[in-house]
């Protein structure tokens, strides 16, 4: 089985991470690695984001959509570096968050979506991993993220807010990742 480094990356369950369909549905048995420990997380005012990681985010969410408000700004520091969380709301009232480096390279952009927009092989990996599963009221339920996979190239994945843990799957719906909501 091919473990993809998101996995190690997240630190999360990873139900599925395999490279085939094939190979996801002969999977049994969930694979665990260990979760990230929790940092710090440090709300900023939009004048204390740094202007290399706004102009990055800005041009994010451009990439999305014409017009945007960018609303709050965090800077995480659970991971090795630290990843500002930029939030924004669309035009047309999506929330758009791009988590950006210090070094202004955009790591993961997030666009919220309707249930309608969830691909069916998505949807399905969502029923088979996590029957049950009951999403969040609080913050975009569905939304759909871009993120560089290890070959540089761009990943989707899609994003599920639970009220007891959030699910994460990828656009060909063979890879599924739980965390703790």
């Amino acid at each position: 089985m091919k473990t993809h480094g998101l996995c190690h990356l997240v630190g999360l369950l990873c139900l599925s991470t395999v490279s085939s369909a094939k190979a996801a549905s002969e999977m049994k048995t969930p694979g665990i690695v260990e979760a990230p420990v929790q940092g710090s997380t440090m709300s900023l005012t939009l004048e204390q984001l740094p202007t290399l990681v706004r102009h990055a985010a800005e041009l994010a969410f451009r990439g999305y959509s014409e017009g945007y408000t960018i609303t709050r700004a965090q800077v995480d520091m659970d991971d090795i570096e630290a990843v500002y969380e930029v939030q924004a709301k669309s035009s047309d009232g999506r929330f758009l968050e791009a988590d950006v480096s210090s070094d202004g390279k955009i790591m993961e952009l997030e666009v919220e979506i309707t249930r309608e927009e969830v691909p069916a092989e998505v949807a399905k990996a969502l029923s088979t991993f996590a029957p049950g599963f009951a999403l969040s009221t609080e913050g975009p339920a569905y939304e759909k993220s871009f993120r560089p996979s290890a070959n540089g190239l761009l990943e989707i994945w899609y994003e599920f807010s639970g009220t007891n843990f959030d699910v994460e799957i990828n656009s060909n719906g063979t890879s599924v990742l739980i965390e703790p909501a």
